[in-house]
C-alpha cells in the first residue's frame, strides 16, 4: 500500500534541510518567534490602553486554562519536554493573566 499524500509531504518535509538543519528542526523555532512576537505586540497594547473591554471574562478564563496558546500548551509543553510549546504556552498564559487583571480590575 502507498502512503497518502500528505504522508508523502510530511516525509519530503522532514527530510528537507536548510544548510545543515532539517526543516522539521527550523519550523518549531520559527513559530515560537512569530507567536511570542504576536503576544508581545497585543501586550504592550494591553498595557498601553489598559483595556480589554473586548474580552469577556469566560473567553479569558477557557484561554488561561485549555487552550493551545494558553496553560494547556504550558503543561503539554513540561509534560512532553516540548521546551518551544512551553515557552508558547508561558507566553500566552502571562497574556491572558494580564488581560484577565486589565479586564477585572482597571477603571471602566
Amino acid at each position: 500500500m502507498y502512503p497518502k499524500p500528505i504522508e508523502r509531504f510530511r516525509i519530503r518535509l522532514k527530510e528537507t534541510k536548510i544548510g545543515k538543519y532539517y526543516l522539521d528542526e527550523i519550523l518549531p523555532t520559527l513559530a515560537l518567534f512569530i507567536v511570542i512576537s504576536s503576544f508581545m505586540f497585543q501586550i504592550f497594547k494591553l498595557l498601553k490602553t489598559r483595556s480589554a473591554k473586548d474580552y469577556s471574562l469566560f473567553f479569558i478564563l477557557l484561554q488561561l486554562i485549555g487552550t493551545p496558546e494558553g496553560g494547556g500548551a504550558l503543561v503539554t509543553g513540561i509534560l512532553t519536554k516540548n521546551i518551544q510549546l512551553a515557552i508558547m504556552g508561558a507566553f500566552g498564559f502571562l497574556y491572558n493573566v494580564i488581560a484577565l487583571f486589565i479586564n477585572q480590575f482597571s477603571k471602566k
